[in-house]
């Protein structure tokens, strides 16, 4: 019997939306090369504490428009303690200076909704097998 060799990756998800998270969650489920451990954020705010309290996060998948907190916001909050974790913006703002904004608080990578299955699972690939 051959053994589950599939990597299994620890996914934060800020995302305020219900139907987006499950959407989400359905993509990422259906990707064949890897395992996912996803943990939900309502808001920004409760994404930060989080992160903080689970030091072995592999990447975050970032919405901007959030209440309490936005993704930008939070992202601020979280960059100075992580540096390197990977985070990914998903949102339907499309605009280059909102990709600009991302960057600058220290997005790692930006997608757009609506979210396309194939793009999605190559840009966390090439984030997590680094």
């Amino acid at each position: 019997m051959k053994e589950n060799t599939k990597p299994l990756y620890n996914l934060l998800i800020a995302e305020d939306e219900e139907i987006n998270f499950y959407l989400l969650k359905t993509f990422l489920s259906k990707i064949e090369e890897a395992d996912f451990n996803l943990i939900r954020a309502e808001n920004g705010e409760e994404a930060v504490e989080i992160c903080l309290s689970t030091p072995d996060l592999d990447l975050i998948l970032m919405d901007i428009k959030m209440p309490i907190m936005d993704g930008f916001e939070a992202i601020k909050e979280i960059r100075p303690k992580y540096a390197d974790l990977p985070i990914v913006v998903q949102t339907a703002f499309v605009t280059d200076s909102d990709k600009e904004k991302a960057l600058e608080v220290g997005c790692t990578a930006f997608v757009s909704k609506p979210l396309k299955r194939e793009l999605l699972w190559e840009t966390l690939k090439e984030l997590l097998e680094k």
